[in-house]
């Protein structure tokens, strides 16, 4: 997790779903700060960095993405890269706060939006959405109609491909 996410609310989030529900799981992949190392919930598993091929895959294994940035006026605007990967391997995604990425979550309907972050509110919808499987199925079908549109590597690839039209 870099600068832009709270890790306080992440851990918040999962020992709360934990003392609720102990058969949900959580996966943090890459270098994470020692604050994470020294207060690892028991429902989560940290990988190592991994080369994207590999992460993708793991990513498509998931049920849910977490994209919860600090509630900064620069974050407003921010389309996190998480979220690409999240949204091309098919799974649907909890945003927050309200901003550009939320709103586009919103209104696409392929994930769950919170205009403020609050730790209580987000493990109270994981654990919603494992009670409800029409809702996870209901954002996974409307992430197949779209999901073809992100991914770094399309993105990055029509970014070189405009620059060099020019």
């Amino acid at each position: 997790l870099g600068n832009f996410y709270n890790l306080d609310t992440y851990l918040e989030i999962m020992n709360l779903v934990y003392d609720s529900d102990k058969s949900i799981r959580f996966l943090m992949v890459g270098k994470l700060p020692l604050e994470i190392h020294l207060n690892t919930p028991p429902n989560l598993e940290i990988l190592p960095a991994m080369k994207l091929e590999s992460l993708s895959k793991i990513i498509g294994s998931c049920h849910l993405g977490i994209c919860l940035l600090r509630d900064l006026p620069a974050m407003k605007n921010a389309f996190p890269a998480k979220a690409y990967d999240y949204i091309g391997a098919g799974i649907p995604v909890l945003a927050g706060p309200e901003g550009e990425f939320s709103q586009m979550v919103d209104k696409l309907n392929i994930g769950i939006s919170f205009e403020k972050v609050s730790a209580k509110e987000v493990a109270d919808v994981i654990l919603e959405i494992k009670s409800n499987e029409g809702i996870w199925s209901n954002m996974c079908a409307n992430l197949k109609k779209c999901r073809h549109d992100f991914g770094r590597r399309k993105i990055a690839h029509e970014f070189f491909s405009d620059l060099f039209k020019n």
